[in-house]
């Protein structure tokens, strides 16, 4: 997994693997996730990452599975 901040949007994206993103899916309130042509979860795009509780050194460990479903939860 590839992670990338962008300061200026305050965006974190996870990089899953998989292909070219086919379609894009809002799972909660700013977090969007993409899928790539075989319906495969490719990426994961959190916006407003500053005014969330998350910790990126926490994140950085988990497994997509434990990333996916932490996210999915978030409101």
């Amino acid at each position: 997994m590839r992670i990338e901040y962008d300061p200026t949007c305050d965006t974190v994206y996870f990089y899953l693997g998989g292909g070219d993103v086919k379609e894009s899916k809002e799972n909660a309130p700013g977090v969007i996730f993409d899928y790539d042509v075989n319906d495969h979860l490719c990426g994961i795009e959190v916006r407003s990452y500053s005014t969330r509780s998350l910790d990126l050194n926490v994140l950085i460990r988990l497994s997509k599975d434990e990333l996916v479903k932490l996210l999915t939860e978030l409101s």
